[in-house]
């Protein structure tokens, strides 16, 4: 094959590895693989991982699917089939004393207890949203504005959960779009919440209300992803030198 063919064959590679760079995340969405369109070989989302209150086996399934996303092909259920805290984490980089918008879709159905719906919580934050029971069938918005604390980058545990601490709960939640952006200032009317440093947030939650992982969490692979764009800028360059070497004999 000749060099400009290899060129051209290594260009359309450079395209799709940036493609599926950036299809995890949104542009100025802080939050990897927002809408779980990424799954790893084991079916869960990429960038996620679960925690749950009762470790026994089947209290708590994880599941992407396919059918009733509010956007794009996919969305998360998690279904407590007992009692129950559980839910998907992420860990989001911030900035100290920074005004960012969080949120997500979320849709409930058959939940059984009045206390421990479905909501989206900031562990090390010690904050979670209103929660919701039964949403009939329609996806609704959770929605909240933070400031972070000022001493020092940090990072917030960020849950799509269903249940709390001392409040478990039975039935379904499906959650999509999930949101993190730094905004210069909220809209008008809008309530923002300081929230705790993370030693106030410790000291306010007791043993008793921790919760032991499901496991550990999914790799992250936007390092991995970055390195495959890299290689193909060093690739295609390389490839236009060698043709240029090539047509001067």
């Amino acid at each position: 094959m000749e060099y400009s063919g290899l060129r051209r064959l290594f260009i359309l590679f450079l395209l799709w590895a940036v493609a599926v760079t950036v299809s995890g995340q949104n542009s100025g969405n802080l939050v990897y693989n927002p809408g779980f369109e990424l799954e790893a070989p084991d079916g869960f989302p990429l960038g996620w991982w679960a925690e749950q209150w009762d470790q026994t086996s089947g209290a708590t399934t994880y599941q992407v699917v396919a059918e009733g996303a509010y956007a794009g092909d996919k969305c998360f259920l998690l279904t407590n089939h007992q009692p129950n805290d559980a839910r998907i984490m992420q860990e989001i980089k911030v900035e100290p004393d920074t005004i960012y918008r969080i949120g997500c879709r979320v849709r409930a159905e058959g939940l059984t207890a009045a206390t421990g719906g479905a909501n989206l919580s900031i562990l090390n934050h010690n904050y979670s949203s209103a929660e919701y029971f039964n949403t009939n069938g329609w996806w609704e918005l959770v929605e909240f504005y933070v400031r972070t604390p000022k001493p020092g980058p940090s990072v917030l545990r960020l849950a799509l959960r269903l249940g709390g601490w001392g409040a478990l709960n039975t039935g379904k939640a499906y959650f999509d779009e999930v949101v993190v952006e730094a905004v210069p200032k909220p809209p008008i009317g809008a309530l923002v919440i300081e929230l705790e440093s993370e030693k106030q947030a410790a000291e306010e939650q007791t043993p008793a209300e921790g919760v032991a992982s499901a496991g550990p969490p999914h790799r992250d692979d936007r390092a991995g992803k970055r390195y495959l764009v890299l290689f193909s800028l060093v690739v295609t360059a390389f490839l236009v030198w060698a043709e240029k070497r090539w047509a001067k004999r």
